[in-house]
Protein backbone atom coordinates (compact mmCIF):
# COMPACT_ATOMS: atom_id res chain seq x y z
CA UNK A 1 0.00 0.00 0.00
CA UNK A 2 1.53 3.30 -1.12
CA UNK A 3 1.58 6.55 0.89
CA UNK A 4 -1.61 7.91 -0.68
CA UNK A 5 -3.53 4.71 0.01
CA UNK A 6 -2.24 4.64 3.60
CA UNK A 7 -3.59 8.17 4.09
CA UNK A 8 -6.96 7.10 2.69
CA UNK A 9 -7.00 4.05 4.95
CA UNK A 10 -6.16 6.12 8.04
CA UNK A 11 -8.86 8.66 7.23
CA UNK A 12 -11.51 6.00 6.71
CA UNK A 13 -10.39 4.17 9.85
CA UNK A 14 -10.70 7.17 12.18
CA UNK A 15 -13.82 8.60 10.50
CA UNK A 16 -15.71 5.34 10.85
CA UNK A 17 -14.39 4.79 14.36
CA UNK A 18 -15.83 8.14 15.44
CA UNK A 19 -19.18 7.57 13.74
CA UNK A 20 -19.60 3.96 14.91
CA UNK A 21 -18.69 4.87 18.48
CA UNK A 22 -21.46 7.46 18.41
CA UNK A 23 -23.98 4.93 17.13
CA UNK A 24 -22.76 2.36 19.66
CA UNK A 25 -23.47 4.80 22.47
CA UNK A 26 -27.13 5.01 21.51
CA UNK A 27 -28.26 1.71 20.00
CA UNK A 28 -28.00 -0.59 23.07
CA UNK A 29 -30.02 1.94 25.10
CA UNK A 30 -32.93 2.08 22.66
CA UNK A 31 -34.55 -1.24 23.74
CA UNK A 32 -34.61 -0.25 27.42
CA UNK A 33 -35.78 3.28 26.51
CA UNK A 34 -38.58 1.89 24.32
CA UNK A 35 -39.52 -0.67 26.99
CA UNK A 36 -39.83 2.15 29.53
CA UNK A 37 -42.17 3.93 27.10
CA UNK A 38 -44.43 0.87 27.10
CA UNK A 39 -43.23 -0.84 23.92
CA UNK A 40 -43.96 -4.56 23.58
CA UNK A 41 -41.44 -7.04 22.21
CA UNK A 42 -42.68 -6.62 18.64
CA UNK A 43 -42.28 -2.82 18.85
CA UNK A 44 -38.74 -3.20 20.13
CA UNK A 45 -38.12 -5.49 17.18
CA UNK A 46 -39.56 -2.88 14.80
CA UNK A 47 -37.25 -0.19 16.15
CA UNK A 48 -34.30 -2.29 15.03
CA UNK A 49 -36.09 -3.80 12.06
CA UNK A 50 -37.05 -0.41 10.56
CA UNK A 51 -33.37 0.50 10.31
CA UNK A 52 -32.51 -2.76 8.58
CA UNK A 53 -35.53 -2.62 6.27
CA UNK A 54 -34.81 0.84 4.86
CA UNK A 55 -31.09 0.18 4.57
CA UNK A 56 -31.76 -3.05 2.68
CA UNK A 57 -33.83 -1.27 0.02
CA UNK A 58 -31.30 1.52 -0.53
CA UNK A 59 -28.06 -0.46 -0.39
CA UNK A 60 -28.12 -1.66 -4.04
CA UNK A 61 -28.70 1.89 -5.27
CA UNK A 62 -25.91 3.49 -3.24
CA UNK A 63 -23.50 0.59 -3.85
CA UNK A 64 -23.91 0.88 -7.62
CA UNK A 65 -23.81 4.68 -7.50
CA UNK A 66 -20.48 4.58 -5.66
CA UNK A 67 -19.12 2.34 -8.45
CA UNK A 68 -20.26 4.88 -11.05
CA UNK A 69 -19.66 8.24 -9.36
CA UNK A 70 -17.07 7.53 -6.65
CA UNK A 71 -17.06 6.84 -2.91
CA UNK A 72 -16.33 10.17 -1.19
CA UNK A 73 -19.62 12.06 -1.86
CA UNK A 74 -21.71 9.32 -0.29
CA UNK A 75 -19.41 8.91 2.71
CA UNK A 76 -19.37 12.58 3.69
CA UNK A 77 -23.12 12.99 3.09
CA UNK A 78 -23.92 9.97 5.21
CA UNK A 79 -21.74 11.03 8.14
CA UNK A 80 -23.24 14.53 8.19
CA UNK A 81 -26.75 13.04 8.10
CA UNK A 82 -25.94 10.92 11.15
CA UNK A 83 -25.31 14.12 13.09
CA UNK A 84 -28.68 15.53 12.03
CA UNK A 85 -30.41 12.30 13.07
CA UNK A 86 -28.92 12.56 16.56
CA UNK A 87 -30.86 15.81 17.00
CA UNK A 88 -34.03 14.02 15.90
CA UNK A 89 -33.47 11.39 18.60
CA UNK A 90 -33.26 14.14 21.23
CA UNK A 91 -36.56 15.63 20.06
CA UNK A 92 -38.46 12.31 19.83
CA UNK A 93 -41.28 11.69 22.31
CA UNK A 94 -42.71 8.25 21.55
CA UNK A 95 -42.12 4.75 20.25
CA UNK A 96 -43.57 5.56 16.83
CA UNK A 97 -41.15 8.46 16.44
CA UNK A 98 -38.22 6.17 17.27
CA UNK A 99 -39.31 3.75 14.53
CA UNK A 100 -39.50 6.57 11.95
CA UNK A 101 -36.10 7.98 12.96
CA UNK A 102 -34.50 4.56 12.75
CA UNK A 103 -36.04 4.06 9.29
CA UNK A 104 -34.41 7.30 8.10
CA UNK A 105 -31.15 6.36 9.80
CA UNK A 106 -31.17 3.12 7.79
CA UNK A 107 -31.21 5.09 4.54
CA UNK A 108 -28.28 7.17 5.77
CA UNK A 109 -26.36 4.07 6.82
CA UNK A 110 -26.67 2.68 3.28
CA UNK A 111 -24.50 5.59 2.14
CA UNK A 112 -21.69 4.80 4.56
CA UNK A 113 -20.71 1.25 5.49
CA UNK A 114 -20.69 -0.63 2.16
CA UNK A 115 -19.13 2.34 0.40
CA UNK A 116 -16.37 2.68 3.00
CA UNK A 117 -15.66 -1.06 2.89
CA UNK A 118 -15.56 -0.94 -0.91
CA UNK A 119 -13.11 1.98 -0.70
CA UNK A 120 -10.88 -0.05 1.62
CA UNK A 121 -11.18 -3.01 -0.76
CA UNK A 122 -10.13 -0.79 -3.68
CA UNK A 123 -6.81 0.04 -2.01
CA UNK A 124 -6.09 -3.42 -0.53
CA UNK A 125 -3.00 -5.14 -2.03
CA UNK A 126 -3.57 -8.65 -3.36
CA UNK A 127 -2.68 -11.34 -0.84
CA UNK A 128 -3.22 -9.02 2.16
CA UNK A 129 -7.03 -8.98 2.18
CA UNK A 130 -7.27 -10.60 5.61
CA UNK A 131 -4.71 -8.33 7.24
CA UNK A 132 -6.16 -5.10 5.82
CA UNK A 133 -9.79 -5.99 6.49
CA UNK A 134 -8.92 -7.23 9.97
CA UNK A 135 -7.12 -3.98 10.68
CA UNK A 136 -9.98 -1.89 9.32
CA UNK A 137 -12.59 -3.90 11.23
CA UNK A 138 -10.81 -2.80 14.39
CA UNK A 139 -12.35 0.64 13.85
CA UNK A 140 -15.81 -0.93 13.77
CA UNK A 141 -15.42 -3.32 16.66
CA UNK A 142 -13.61 -0.95 18.98
CA UNK A 143 -16.20 1.74 18.24
CA UNK A 144 -19.08 -0.66 18.83
CA UNK A 145 -17.52 -1.95 22.05
CA UNK A 146 -16.59 1.45 23.46
CA UNK A 147 -19.93 2.95 22.47
CA UNK A 148 -22.23 0.79 24.63
CA UNK A 149 -19.95 1.20 27.64
CA UNK A 150 -19.89 4.97 27.24
CA UNK A 151 -23.62 5.03 26.59
CA UNK A 152 -24.40 3.22 29.80
CA UNK A 153 -22.18 5.54 31.83
CA UNK A 154 -23.60 8.66 30.19
CA UNK A 155 -27.18 7.52 30.78
CA UNK A 156 -26.54 6.62 34.43
CA UNK A 157 -24.69 9.86 35.23
CA UNK A 158 -26.41 12.31 32.91
CA UNK A 159 -29.33 11.40 30.62
CA UNK A 160 -30.28 9.56 27.46
CA UNK A 161 -30.33 12.90 25.63
CA UNK A 162 -26.67 13.29 26.54
CA UNK A 163 -25.93 10.00 24.79
CA UNK A 164 -27.72 11.23 21.66
CA UNK A 165 -25.67 14.44 21.75
CA UNK A 166 -22.43 12.44 21.92
CA UNK A 167 -23.52 10.53 18.83
CA UNK A 168 -24.00 13.83 16.96
CA UNK A 169 -20.62 15.22 18.00
CA UNK A 170 -18.73 12.09 16.96
CA UNK A 171 -20.58 11.94 13.62
CA UNK A 172 -19.55 15.52 12.86
CA UNK A 173 -15.95 14.57 13.65
CA UNK A 174 -16.07 11.70 11.17
CA UNK A 175 -17.64 13.97 8.56
CA UNK A 176 -14.89 16.57 8.96
CA UNK A 177 -12.09 14.00 8.67
CA UNK A 178 -13.53 12.51 5.48
CA UNK A 179 -14.27 15.87 3.90
CA UNK A 180 -10.79 17.23 4.52
CA UNK A 181 -8.51 14.24 4.03
CA UNK A 182 -10.07 11.93 1.46
CA UNK A 183 -8.72 12.72 -2.04
CA UNK A 184 -10.95 14.15 -4.78
CA UNK A 185 -13.34 11.75 -6.49
CA UNK A 186 -11.33 11.94 -9.72
CA UNK A 187 -8.36 10.32 -7.94
CA UNK A 188 -10.31 7.28 -6.70
CA UNK A 189 -9.33 3.91 -8.18
CA UNK A 190 -12.89 3.05 -9.13
CA UNK A 191 -13.31 6.29 -11.09
CA UNK A 192 -9.94 5.95 -12.84
CA UNK A 193 -10.91 2.51 -14.13
CA UNK A 194 -13.89 3.98 -15.96
CA UNK A 195 -15.53 0.53 -16.26
CA UNK A 196 -19.33 0.13 -16.11
CA UNK A 197 -20.58 -1.79 -13.04
CA UNK A 198 -21.19 -5.50 -13.41
CA UNK A 199 -24.86 -6.48 -13.68
CA UNK A 200 -26.52 -7.52 -10.42
CA UNK A 201 -27.91 -10.65 -12.09
CA UNK A 202 -24.38 -11.94 -12.76
CA UNK A 203 -23.17 -11.18 -9.25
CA UNK A 204 -26.12 -12.88 -7.59
CA UNK A 205 -25.55 -16.11 -9.55
CA UNK A 206 -22.02 -16.45 -8.13
CA UNK A 207 -22.11 -19.41 -5.72
CA UNK A 208 -19.22 -18.07 -3.67
CA UNK A 209 -20.99 -14.76 -3.11
CA UNK A 210 -24.18 -16.64 -2.21
CA UNK A 211 -22.23 -18.53 0.45
CA UNK A 212 -20.68 -15.36 1.86
CA UNK A 213 -24.11 -13.72 1.85
CA UNK A 214 -25.71 -16.63 3.71
CA UNK A 215 -23.13 -16.67 6.49
CA UNK A 216 -23.23 -12.89 6.94
CA UNK A 217 -27.04 -13.08 7.09
CA UNK A 218 -27.28 -15.66 9.87
CA UNK A 219 -24.40 -14.21 11.88
CA UNK A 220 -26.02 -10.79 11.84
CA UNK A 221 -29.39 -12.31 12.76
CA UNK A 222 -27.72 -13.53 15.93
CA UNK A 223 -26.31 -10.06 16.54
CA UNK A 224 -29.83 -8.65 16.10
CA UNK A 225 -31.13 -11.04 18.73
CA UNK A 226 -28.33 -10.19 21.18
CA UNK A 227 -28.36 -6.42 20.64
CA UNK A 228 -32.14 -6.21 20.77
CA UNK A 229 -32.98 -8.64 23.52
CA UNK A 230 -29.94 -9.37 25.68
CA UNK A 231 -30.49 -5.98 27.40
CA UNK A 232 -34.15 -6.91 28.04
CA UNK A 233 -33.15 -10.38 29.33
CA UNK A 234 -30.54 -8.88 31.64
CA UNK A 235 -32.94 -6.21 32.90
CA UNK A 236 -36.08 -8.31 33.42
CA UNK A 237 -34.54 -11.62 34.53
CA UNK A 238 -31.58 -10.40 36.58
CA UNK A 239 -32.22 -6.64 37.25
CA UNK A 240 -28.80 -5.71 35.87
CA UNK A 241 -27.96 -1.97 35.74
CA UNK A 242 -27.63 0.04 32.53
CA UNK A 243 -23.86 0.24 32.95
CA UNK A 244 -23.60 -3.54 33.37
CA UNK A 245 -25.84 -4.07 30.35
CA UNK A 246 -23.48 -1.84 28.38
CA UNK A 247 -20.61 -4.07 29.47
CA UNK A 248 -22.45 -7.21 28.31
CA UNK A 249 -23.10 -5.78 24.86
CA UNK A 250 -19.63 -4.26 24.71
CA UNK A 251 -17.55 -7.25 25.73
CA UNK A 252 -18.46 -9.52 22.82
CA UNK A 253 -17.79 -6.77 20.29
CA UNK A 254 -14.58 -5.81 22.11
CA UNK A 255 -13.22 -9.36 22.12
CA UNK A 256 -14.04 -9.76 18.46
CA UNK A 257 -12.30 -6.46 17.70
CA UNK A 258 -9.16 -7.35 19.68
CA UNK A 259 -8.57 -10.52 17.67
CA UNK A 260 -9.42 -8.98 14.29
CA UNK A 261 -5.81 -8.15 13.40
CA UNK A 262 -4.21 -11.50 14.37
CA UNK A 263 -7.11 -13.40 12.77
CA UNK A 264 -6.76 -11.27 9.62
CA UNK A 265 -3.05 -12.05 9.49
CA UNK A 266 -3.82 -15.75 9.88
CA UNK A 267 -6.54 -15.56 7.20
CA UNK A 268 -3.88 -14.61 4.64
CA UNK A 269 -1.90 -17.75 5.50
CA UNK A 270 -4.35 -20.55 6.31
CA UNK A 271 -7.58 -21.88 4.85
CA UNK A 272 -10.18 -19.12 5.14
CA UNK A 273 -13.04 -21.56 4.68
CA UNK A 274 -11.97 -23.53 7.75
CA UNK A 275 -11.76 -20.30 9.78
CA UNK A 276 -15.32 -19.32 8.85
CA UNK A 277 -16.63 -22.81 9.65
CA UNK A 278 -14.88 -22.87 13.05
CA UNK A 279 -16.19 -19.41 13.87
CA UNK A 280 -19.70 -20.54 12.94
CA UNK A 281 -19.56 -23.49 15.33
CA UNK A 282 -18.34 -21.32 18.22
CA UNK A 283 -20.99 -18.69 17.51
CA UNK A 284 -23.73 -21.35 17.44
CA UNK A 285 -22.71 -22.66 20.86
CA UNK A 286 -22.50 -19.17 22.34
CA UNK A 287 -25.96 -18.10 21.14
CA UNK A 288 -27.52 -21.31 22.44
CA UNK A 289 -25.81 -20.72 25.77
CA UNK A 290 -27.83 -17.57 26.48
CA UNK A 291 -30.86 -19.81 26.91
CA UNK A 292 -29.31 -21.22 30.07
CA UNK A 293 -28.02 -17.99 31.64
CA UNK A 294 -27.97 -17.83 35.45
CA UNK A 295 -26.71 -14.31 36.02
CA UNK A 296 -24.26 -11.59 35.01
CA UNK A 297 -21.15 -13.80 35.05
CA UNK A 298 -22.73 -16.40 32.78
CA UNK A 299 -23.93 -13.71 30.35
CA UNK A 300 -20.48 -12.11 30.42
CA UNK A 301 -18.53 -15.24 29.44
CA UNK A 302 -21.13 -16.29 26.90
CA UNK A 303 -20.77 -12.87 25.26
CA UNK A 304 -16.99 -13.38 25.22
CA UNK A 305 -17.47 -16.70 23.39
CA UNK A 306 -19.77 -15.04 20.87
CA UNK A 307 -17.09 -12.40 20.23
CA UNK A 308 -14.43 -15.06 19.69
CA UNK A 309 -16.60 -16.83 17.10
CA UNK A 310 -17.16 -13.63 15.16
CA UNK A 311 -13.53 -12.60 15.51
CA UNK A 312 -12.33 -15.83 13.91
CA UNK A 313 -14.85 -15.90 11.06
CA UNK A 314 -15.31 -12.28 9.99
CA UNK A 315 -11.74 -11.37 8.87
CA UNK A 316 -11.64 -14.51 6.72
CA UNK A 317 -15.13 -13.86 5.34
CA UNK A 318 -14.40 -10.21 4.47
CA UNK A 319 -11.02 -11.12 2.97
CA UNK A 320 -12.81 -13.58 0.68
CA UNK A 321 -15.34 -10.89 -0.22
CA UNK A 322 -12.63 -8.36 -1.10
CA UNK A 323 -10.85 -10.95 -3.23
CA UNK A 324 -14.08 -11.87 -5.01
CA UNK A 325 -15.00 -8.23 -5.58
CA UNK A 326 -11.58 -7.57 -7.06
CA UNK A 327 -11.70 -10.63 -9.32
CA UNK A 328 -15.06 -9.70 -10.86
CA UNK A 329 -14.45 -5.90 -10.79
CA UNK A 330 -17.52 -5.27 -8.65
CA UNK A 331 -16.18 -4.22 -5.26
CA UNK A 332 -18.96 -1.78 -4.43
CA UNK A 333 -21.66 -4.20 -5.52
CA UNK A 334 -20.23 -7.10 -3.50
CA UNK A 335 -19.87 -4.99 -0.36
CA UNK A 336 -23.38 -3.64 -0.82
CA UNK A 337 -24.71 -7.18 -1.17
CA UNK A 338 -22.99 -8.28 2.04
CA UNK A 339 -24.38 -5.24 3.81
CA UNK A 340 -27.83 -6.20 2.51
CA UNK A 341 -27.23 -9.52 4.26
CA UNK A 342 -26.29 -7.58 7.39
CA UNK A 343 -29.49 -5.51 7.22
CA UNK A 344 -31.74 -8.49 6.53
CA UNK A 345 -30.05 -10.37 9.36
CA UNK A 346 -30.74 -7.57 11.83
CA UNK A 347 -34.34 -7.40 10.63
CA UNK A 348 -34.94 -11.16 10.74
CA UNK A 349 -33.14 -11.63 14.05
CA UNK A 350 -34.79 -8.76 15.90
CA UNK A 351 -38.34 -9.39 14.64
CA UNK A 352 -38.01 -13.17 15.09
CA UNK A 353 -36.86 -12.69 18.68
CA UNK A 354 -39.66 -10.20 19.33
CA UNK A 355 -42.28 -12.68 18.15
CA UNK A 356 -40.74 -15.42 20.30
CA UNK A 357 -40.77 -13.10 23.31
CA UNK A 358 -44.45 -12.15 22.88
CA UNK A 359 -45.77 -15.60 21.95
CA UNK A 360 -43.57 -17.98 23.94
CA UNK A 361 -40.55 -17.10 26.06
CA UNK A 362 -37.68 -14.67 25.46
CA UNK A 363 -35.02 -17.33 26.08
CA UNK A 364 -36.36 -19.44 23.21
CA UNK A 365 -35.29 -16.66 20.82
CA UNK A 366 -31.67 -17.57 21.53
CA UNK A 367 -32.34 -21.27 20.86
CA UNK A 368 -33.88 -20.41 17.50
CA UNK A 369 -30.92 -18.12 16.74
CA UNK A 370 -28.48 -21.00 17.31
CA UNK A 371 -30.44 -23.23 14.92
CA UNK A 372 -30.39 -20.54 12.22
CA UNK A 373 -26.65 -20.02 12.74
CA UNK A 374 -25.72 -23.65 12.20
CA UNK A 375 -27.93 -23.91 9.10
CA UNK A 376 -26.27 -20.82 7.61
CA UNK A 377 -22.83 -22.23 8.30
CA UNK A 378 -23.71 -25.46 6.49
CA UNK A 379 -25.06 -23.49 3.51
CA UNK A 380 -21.85 -21.46 3.39
CA UNK A 381 -19.76 -24.63 3.20
CA UNK A 382 -21.98 -26.09 0.48
CA UNK A 383 -21.79 -22.96 -1.71
CA UNK A 384 -18.02 -22.45 -1.35
CA UNK A 385 -17.01 -26.13 -1.40
CA UNK A 386 -15.25 -25.91 -4.78
CA UNK A 387 -13.78 -22.43 -4.32
CA UNK A 388 -10.39 -21.59 -2.83
CA UNK A 389 -11.21 -18.52 -0.73
CA UNK A 390 -7.51 -17.65 -0.45
CA UNK A 391 -6.92 -17.33 -4.20
CA UNK A 392 -10.42 -17.10 -5.64
CA UNK A 393 -9.76 -20.09 -7.87
CA UNK A 394 -12.44 -22.65 -8.64
CA UNK A 395 -11.24 -26.17 -9.61
CA UNK A 396 -11.89 -26.96 -13.26
CA UNK A 397 -14.60 -29.45 -14.17
CA UNK A 398 -13.72 -33.05 -15.00
CA UNK A 399 -11.65 -33.44 -18.15
CA UNK A 400 -13.45 -34.25 -21.39
CA UNK A 401 -12.00 -35.52 -24.62
CA UNK A 402 -13.18 -32.30 -26.26
CA UNK A 403 -13.66 -28.92 -24.57
CA UNK A 404 -17.18 -28.43 -23.31
CA UNK A 405 -19.15 -25.58 -24.88
CA UNK A 406 -20.53 -24.59 -21.46
CA UNK A 407 -17.08 -24.32 -19.83
CA UNK A 408 -16.69 -20.80 -18.45
CA UNK A 409 -13.29 -19.12 -18.82
CA UNK A 410 -13.41 -15.93 -16.72
CA UNK A 411 -11.53 -12.78 -17.73
CA UNK A 412 -11.41 -9.46 -15.93
CA UNK A 413 -10.61 -6.16 -17.68
CA UNK A 414 -7.22 -4.65 -16.85
CA UNK A 415 -8.33 -1.19 -17.93
CA UNK A 416 -10.52 0.77 -20.30
CA UNK A 417 -9.95 2.29 -23.77
CA UNK A 418 -11.13 5.86 -24.40
CA UNK A 419 -11.69 6.99 -27.99
CA UNK A 420 -13.73 9.65 -29.84
CA UNK A 421 -16.19 7.00 -31.06
CA UNK A 422 -19.41 6.80 -29.03
CA UNK A 423 -21.65 5.23 -31.71
CA UNK A 424 -21.26 1.85 -33.40
CA UNK A 425 -22.03 3.36 -36.81
CA UNK A 426 -19.67 5.62 -38.74
CA UNK A 427 -16.50 4.20 -37.15
CA UNK A 428 -13.34 3.00 -38.91
CA UNK A 429 -13.56 -0.77 -39.40
CA UNK A 430 -9.81 -1.41 -39.00
CA UNK A 431 -6.80 0.46 -37.51
CA UNK A 432 -5.66 1.21 -41.07
CA UNK A 433 -8.70 3.45 -41.44
CA UNK A 434 -8.01 5.25 -38.15
CA UNK A 435 -4.37 6.22 -38.64
CA UNK A 436 -4.79 9.74 -37.25
CA UNK A 437 -7.20 8.89 -34.42
CA UNK A 438 -5.78 9.44 -30.92
CA UNK A 439 -7.01 7.41 -27.96
CA UNK A 440 -6.13 6.90 -24.33
CA UNK A 441 -5.83 3.69 -22.34
CA UNK A 442 -6.32 3.89 -18.56
CA UNK A 443 -5.07 0.81 -16.71
CA UNK A 444 -6.21 -0.26 -13.27
CA UNK A 445 -3.49 1.15 -10.95
CA UNK A 446 -2.67 -2.35 -9.66
CA UNK A 447 -1.26 -3.19 -13.12
CA UNK A 448 0.84 -0.03 -13.52
CA UNK A 449 4.12 -1.79 -12.75
CA UNK A 450 3.48 -4.07 -15.73
CA UNK A 451 4.02 -1.06 -18.06
CA UNK A 452 7.72 -0.95 -17.17
CA UNK A 453 9.90 -0.95 -20.35
CA UNK A 454 6.85 -0.65 -22.64
CA UNK A 455 7.93 2.83 -23.82
CA UNK A 456 10.73 1.17 -25.78
CA UNK A 457 8.22 -0.21 -28.31
CA UNK A 458 6.62 1.83 -31.08
CA UNK A 459 3.54 -0.36 -31.61
CA UNK A 460 1.26 -2.42 -29.37
CA UNK A 461 -1.23 -5.24 -29.79
CA UNK A 462 -4.44 -4.48 -27.88
CA UNK A 463 -6.78 -7.33 -26.97
CA UNK A 464 -10.18 -6.17 -25.84
CA UNK A 465 -13.80 -7.15 -25.29
CA UNK A 466 -16.58 -6.18 -27.73
CA UNK A 467 -18.78 -5.13 -24.80
CA UNK A 468 -21.70 -4.07 -27.02
CA UNK A 469 -21.74 -7.36 -28.91
CA UNK A 470 -24.74 -9.62 -28.22
CA UNK A 471 -25.18 -13.01 -29.86
CA UNK A 472 -23.70 -14.28 -33.14
CA UNK A 473 -24.46 -16.05 -36.42
CA UNK A 474 -22.17 -18.49 -38.19
CA UNK A 475 -22.53 -16.65 -41.52
CA UNK A 476 -22.46 -12.86 -41.78
CA UNK A 477 -22.29 -10.17 -44.42
CA UNK A 478 -19.04 -8.31 -43.54
CA UNK A 479 -18.50 -4.58 -43.93
CA UNK A 480 -16.30 -5.04 -46.99
CA UNK A 481 -18.65 -7.35 -48.90
CA UNK A 482 -22.27 -7.95 -49.92
CA UNK A 483 -22.01 -11.74 -49.79
CA UNK A 484 -22.57 -13.88 -46.69
CA UNK A 485 -19.25 -15.28 -45.43
CA UNK A 486 -18.35 -17.75 -42.72
CA UNK A 487 -17.98 -15.90 -39.42
CA UNK A 488 -14.43 -17.10 -38.82
CA UNK A 489 -13.39 -15.84 -42.26
CA UNK A 490 -14.38 -12.28 -41.24
CA UNK A 491 -13.56 -9.77 -38.52
CA UNK A 492 -17.22 -9.16 -37.61
CA UNK A 493 -17.67 -8.12 -33.92
CA UNK A 494 -20.52 -10.56 -33.19
CA UNK A 495 -18.69 -13.76 -32.29
CA UNK A 496 -19.06 -16.72 -29.86
CA UNK A 497 -16.31 -15.05 -27.79
CA UNK A 498 -16.51 -11.30 -28.59
CA UNK A 499 -12.79 -10.54 -28.46
CA UNK A 500 -11.16 -7.87 -30.63
CA UNK A 501 -7.54 -7.20 -31.57
CA UNK A 502 -5.93 -3.98 -32.85
CA UNK A 503 -2.36 -2.92 -33.57
CA UNK A 504 -1.76 0.72 -32.59
CA UNK A 505 1.14 3.17 -32.34
CA UNK A 506 2.31 4.02 -28.81
CA UNK A 507 2.82 7.76 -28.32
CA UNK A 508 3.28 8.16 -24.56
CA UNK A 509 3.33 6.26 -21.27
CA UNK A 510 2.49 8.26 -18.14
CA UNK A 511 1.96 6.32 -14.93
CA UNK A 512 -1.04 4.04 -15.62
CA UNK A 513 -2.14 5.86 -18.80
CA UNK A 514 -1.11 5.21 -22.40
CA UNK A 515 -1.68 7.55 -25.35
CA UNK A 516 -2.02 5.65 -28.64
CA UNK A 517 -2.63 6.46 -32.31
CA UNK A 518 -4.57 4.50 -34.93
CA UNK A 519 -7.28 3.26 -32.57
CA UNK A 520 -10.49 1.90 -34.13
CA UNK A 521 -12.58 0.81 -31.11
CA UNK A 522 -15.63 2.15 -29.33
CA UNK A 523 -15.22 4.48 -26.35
CA UNK A 524 -15.28 2.74 -22.92
CA UNK A 525 -14.16 -0.60 -24.41
CA UNK A 526 -12.84 -2.96 -21.67
CA UNK A 527 -9.17 -3.85 -22.25
CA UNK A 528 -8.11 -7.46 -21.63
CA UNK A 529 -4.38 -7.43 -22.45
CA UNK A 530 -1.49 -5.50 -24.02
CA UNK A 531 1.41 -7.05 -25.92
CA UNK A 532 4.33 -5.39 -27.75
CA UNK A 533 4.16 -5.71 -31.54
CA UNK A 534 7.46 -7.10 -32.93
CA UNK A 535 7.87 -7.32 -36.75
CA UNK A 536 10.18 -10.34 -36.58
CA UNK A 537 7.53 -12.21 -34.60
CA UNK A 538 4.35 -10.92 -36.18
CA UNK A 539 5.08 -10.38 -39.89
CA UNK A 540 4.87 -13.52 -41.98
CA UNK A 541 6.47 -14.04 -45.39
CA UNK A 542 4.09 -15.32 -48.03
CA UNK A 543 0.44 -14.73 -47.10
CA UNK A 544 -2.99 -15.14 -48.68
CA UNK A 545 -5.99 -12.98 -47.72
CA UNK A 546 -8.79 -14.98 -49.30
CA UNK A 547 -11.94 -13.12 -50.36
CA UNK A 548 -10.43 -9.86 -49.04
CA UNK A 549 -7.74 -9.81 -51.77
CA UNK A 550 -9.51 -7.17 -53.87
CA UNK A 551 -11.23 -5.42 -50.99
CA UNK A 552 -8.57 -4.92 -48.30
CA UNK A 553 -7.61 -1.44 -49.52
CA UNK A 554 -11.22 -0.32 -49.02
CA UNK A 555 -10.72 -0.53 -45.25
CA UNK A 556 -8.80 2.77 -45.40
CA UNK A 557 -11.99 4.73 -46.15
CA UNK A 558 -14.88 2.38 -45.35
CA UNK A 559 -16.91 3.16 -42.21
CA UNK A 560 -19.09 0.88 -40.13
CA UNK A 561 -22.86 0.84 -40.62
CA UNK A 562 -25.65 -0.59 -38.47
CA UNK A 563 -25.59 -4.19 -39.70
CA UNK A 564 -24.14 -5.45 -36.39
CA UNK A 565 -26.11 -3.09 -34.14
CA UNK A 566 -28.33 -4.92 -31.66
CA UNK A 567 -31.40 -2.73 -32.20
CA UNK A 568 -31.45 -3.41 -35.94
CA UNK A 569 -30.87 -7.13 -35.47
CA UNK A 570 -33.99 -7.36 -33.26
CA UNK A 571 -36.26 -5.69 -35.85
Amino acid sequence: MNATDRKIFGTLFFSIFAAVTGVGIVVPLLPVYAHDLGASGIYIGLIFGAFSLSRTFFLPYFGRRSDKKGRKPLIVTGLFSYAVISVAFILSKGVEALIVIRFIQGITSAMIMPVVQAYVGDITPKGKEGWIMGLFNMSLFIGLSAGPLLGGVIKDRFSLQGAFACMGILSILGFALSLLFLPPVTDEHVVKKGLPPLAWSKIMKDRTIIGLFAYRLVHTACIGIIWGFLPVLADTEFSISASAIGILVMIGVCVSGIIQIPMGWIADRVNRKVMVFLGGLITTGAVYGFNHATGFNYLFWDSVAFGIGGGIAMPALMAAAVLRGSLIDAMGSVMALLTVAHSLGMLIGSVMAGVMMDMFDLKLAFTLGAAVMILGTILFMACTWRTDLNTGATPPPRRHKYPRSDMAIPFSPIGVIHTPFTDLTGMPIQPAGARDVIGKIVLDPQYEQGLKDLDGFSHLILIYHFHRSKGFQMTVEPFLDTVARGLFATRAPRRPNPIGLSIVRLLEVEQNELTVQGIDVLDQTPLLDIKPWVPAFDIQGEVRVGWMEKRQDNALEHKSDDRFVEEKRKR
